[in-house]
């Protein structure tokens, strides 16, 4: 017997909720997206991870953020982002930025709606 997501985990865009993880996968898992930011962008840019079944972004839970501004600046625009994501089966996600240019990455550790934590 193996457990499940029960709500989706993924990302905003725009002011749409994007499923990166669907519900009921079973844990623990990974999954990949990829992102091409704007270089003008890519200071300020940050990634606002949820949890939820609406598409409206707003219908779904905040679960934080990641900033862009620690990956180092590159020449080609737009910059290609890779984002991995990966819940434990205690149902803690880790998402991880890459500049697949770089190779440079950043990540934060996030507790989801189903951790004990």
């Amino acid at each position: 017997f193996r457990d499940v997501l029960s709500m989706s985990i993924g990302i905003a865009i725009g002011s749409r909720f994007k499923p990166v993880i669907p519900r009921n996968t079973p844990l623990p898992c990974t999954k990949a997206h990829r992102l091409a930011i704007p270089r003008a962008k890519l200071e300020t840019y940050k990634l606002d991870v949820y949890q939820g079944d609406s598409p409206d972004l707003h219908g779904n839970e905040f679960l934080g953020s990641i900033s862009f501004d620690s990956l180092a600046p590159v020449s080609c625009d737009p910059v290609p982002i890779k984002v991995d994501f990966a819940l434990s089966a205690d149902c803690l996600l880790m998402v991880r930025i890459t500049n697949l240019k770089t190779e440079d990455s950043h990540r934060v550790l996030l507790s989801t709606h189903d951790s004990t934590e």
